[in-house]
Protein backbone atom coordinates (compact mmCIF):
# COMPACT_ATOMS: atom_id res chain seq x y z
CA UNK A 1 0.00 0.00 0.00
CA UNK A 2 1.39 3.25 -1.60
CA UNK A 3 0.83 6.55 1.12
CA UNK A 4 1.94 9.30 -1.25
CA UNK A 5 1.65 12.14 1.46
CA UNK A 6 4.22 10.69 3.82
CA UNK A 7 6.44 9.35 1.06
CA UNK A 8 5.84 5.65 2.57
CA UNK A 9 5.01 1.85 1.50
CA UNK A 10 3.23 -0.27 3.99
CA UNK A 11 3.32 -4.24 3.51
CA UNK A 12 -0.89 -5.14 2.79
CA UNK A 13 -0.84 -7.01 5.96
CA UNK A 14 0.04 -4.33 8.15
CA UNK A 15 -1.71 -1.70 6.41
CA UNK A 16 -4.72 -3.54 6.88
CA UNK A 17 -4.33 -4.03 10.51
CA UNK A 18 -2.86 -0.44 10.70
CA UNK A 19 -6.37 0.59 9.00
CA UNK A 20 -8.87 -1.63 11.31
CA UNK A 21 -6.59 -0.21 14.48
CA UNK A 22 -7.71 3.40 13.62
CA UNK A 23 -11.21 2.54 12.65
CA UNK A 24 -11.76 0.66 15.82
CA UNK A 25 -9.86 3.75 17.36
CA UNK A 26 -12.65 6.06 15.64
CA UNK A 27 -15.83 3.81 17.10
CA UNK A 28 -14.19 3.56 20.49
CA UNK A 29 -13.94 7.20 20.45
CA UNK A 30 -17.48 7.58 19.47
CA UNK A 31 -18.65 4.79 22.20
CA UNK A 32 -17.39 7.10 24.94
CA UNK A 33 -16.91 10.90 23.41
CA UNK A 34 -19.60 11.14 21.41
CA UNK A 35 -20.19 11.28 17.65
CA UNK A 36 -18.60 14.58 17.56
CA UNK A 37 -15.01 13.12 18.10
CA UNK A 38 -15.42 12.14 14.70
CA UNK A 39 -14.33 15.30 13.60
CA UNK A 40 -10.91 15.58 15.64
CA UNK A 41 -8.79 13.87 12.52
CA UNK A 42 -10.33 16.90 10.30
CA UNK A 43 -9.30 20.00 12.84
CA UNK A 44 -5.70 18.67 13.86
CA UNK A 45 -2.63 20.43 12.64
CA UNK A 46 -0.26 17.73 12.80
CA UNK A 47 0.42 14.47 10.77
CA UNK A 48 -0.68 11.02 12.66
CA UNK A 49 1.33 10.34 15.63
CA UNK A 50 2.40 7.24 13.89
CA UNK A 51 4.65 8.86 11.00
CA UNK A 52 7.56 8.42 11.51
CA UNK A 53 9.78 11.74 12.47
CA UNK A 54 11.57 11.91 9.20
CA UNK A 55 8.26 11.30 7.29
CA UNK A 56 6.58 14.12 8.93
CA UNK A 57 9.87 16.34 8.40
CA UNK A 58 9.97 14.96 4.73
CA UNK A 59 6.37 16.19 4.69
CA UNK A 60 6.89 19.10 5.95
CA UNK A 61 9.98 20.27 4.27
CA UNK A 62 8.11 19.38 0.68
CA UNK A 63 4.89 21.75 1.93
CA UNK A 64 7.67 24.57 2.67
CA UNK A 65 9.12 24.27 -0.71
CA UNK A 66 5.56 24.30 -2.34
CA UNK A 67 4.65 27.40 -0.72
CA UNK A 68 7.86 29.15 -1.00
CA UNK A 69 7.45 28.03 -4.97
CA UNK A 70 3.83 29.08 -5.42
CA UNK A 71 4.18 32.70 -3.58
CA UNK A 72 7.21 33.44 -5.84
CA UNK A 73 5.01 32.64 -9.12
CA UNK A 74 2.27 34.94 -7.22
CA UNK A 75 5.04 37.67 -7.03
CA UNK A 76 6.14 37.50 -10.06
CA UNK A 77 2.61 36.93 -11.63
CA UNK A 78 1.93 40.35 -9.90
CA UNK A 79 4.92 42.36 -11.82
Amino acid sequence: MELARAGMSFHGDCWATLHATVQQAYVDRVREEGIGSLLEPYARTQMASWLPEAAIDAAVESLTEDLETTAAVRDDAEL
